[in-house]
């Protein structure tokens, strides 16, 4: 529009009128460069010393000596977390925090490395003895997401994740790592999936009922680099009936029918319980073999042996007295998910049982039915 007038923004110039010092940092030495990076302040002179301050310039440390004597620190700049020195030789040096530096790393024979700037990505240095220049990329450790976790059973679970960023180096390799502790790294347990991205990790060989930390991680030669940490906790697919009193013996025989409406196998496990104390530390649990996908079997107890039916497996249960007057006890009896594909619940494996020997035949009641999915149901 004619007339109209266009608003600039110009930047306002800092007056440093305030200068401080003298302050003598090299004594009879001259100061050639100067860098800031890190929170650190580093300057080179013309004898190969290098100055590091971290009080913003108001104390110094003491000479560190990284190119030789007679050498020209002539070029110092920051970047990618590295500070990059140049001097008189055609040699570059490098360090993390201005104090500990590389080898001489010469890239211009008979040169004299004269300035350096840094671009975000790139130094270049540049030749004042030929009017060359030299470039290096900076490569950064990768940067890496976490995916969700997911399928999470009671021994397995599911993540992976992208890498957004390769940090200007190859990616080598990438997974997820995972631990009881947070922020798992490549020293804990992890998987190894290639190097394309997106990538899925399989997490194994987990333990049931625990909470598991899980990041991602994406290495190439610069390092190592996480995704965020997420959790998930194991669960226990597991029914476990409870039998406060159990009076076994050759003429009390205890029938207990178990059903099995799911698609999955379980494992049977028997547990006494002393005198209908749940102590877990007075019997040993016995493994009663397997109650299959979609059958039924029986578990017989008569005196100190059990049996299960189908499954062929007899087992004899130490710890209570065997004599005449029978055994008497309370006990656990838990099916297990051998898959852990979906829970066990109190409907989908049910258990029946009923004093054998008797005419007519007494079903047991007072037992409890417990799941994983807090299912706590009275018989």
């Amino acid at each position: 529009m004619p007339g109209a007038t266009v608003g600039i923004s110009t930047p306002q110039l800092m007056e440093l009128t305030n200068w401080s010092g003298p302050t003598n940092v090299a004594g009879i030495h001259l100061i050639f460069s100067v860098a800031y990076g890190g929170n650190t302040f580093v300057v080179g002179d013309d004898n190969g010393n290098i100055y590091t301050s971290t009080t913003n310039g108001a104390s110094w440390s003491a000479a560190n000596n990284i190119a030789g004597p007679g050498k020209f620190i002539h070029a110092l700049a920051y970047g990618g977390n590295t500070f990059v020195a140049g001097e008189n030789s055609g040699n570059v040096y490098t360090s993390a925090n201005g104090v500990s530096w590389s080898a001489a790393n010469n890239i211009a024979i008979n040169g004299y490395i004269f300035t350096i700037a840094y671009s975000g990505t790139t130094f270049v240095a540049g030749d004042g003895n030929s009017g060359t220049v030299y470039y290096a990329a900076v490569i950064f450790v990768p940067t890496v997401t976490t995916t969700a976790i997911s399928g999470i059973n009671s021994t397995a679970a599911g993540s992976g994740g992208t890498v957004t960023s390769n940090g200007g180096g190859a990616v080598t390799a990438e997974g997820v790592c995972w631990s009881t502790s947070a922020n798992p790294t490549v020293a804990n347990s992890c998987t190894n999936d290639g190097t394309s991205t997106p990538f899925t990790s399989s997490i194994t060989g987990l333990t049931v009922e625990t909470t598991y930390h899980v990041r991602a991680y994406a290495t190439n030669s610069a390092g190592t680099g996480y995704g965020s940490d997420v959790q998930f906790t194991t669960v226990s697919y597991s029914v476990t009936y409870r039998f406060p009193y159990f009076h076994t013996a050759a003429a009390n025989v205890i029938y207990c029918v178990a059903s099995n409406v799911t698609s999955q196998d379980a494992t049977v496990s028997f547990q006494p319980k002393a005198g209908g104390v749940y102590i877990s530390s007075w019997f040993t649990s016995i493994n009663l073999g397997t109650l299959k996908a979609n059958a039924i079997d029986m578990f017989t107890f008569n005196g100190n042996t059990a049996t299960s039916f189908a499954g062929g497996v007899q087992k004899t249960i130490s710890g209570p007295d065997t004599s005449t007057k029978g055994v008497f006890y309370g006990a656990y009896l838990s099916f297990t998910a051998t898959t852990a594909t979906s829970p066990l619940n109190c409907n989908n494996i049910t258990v029946t049982c009923f004093q054998g020997t008797t005419t007519p035949k007494r079903n047991l009641v007072g037992y409890l039915c417990i799941d994983t999915s807090g299912g706590f149901f009275p018989y």
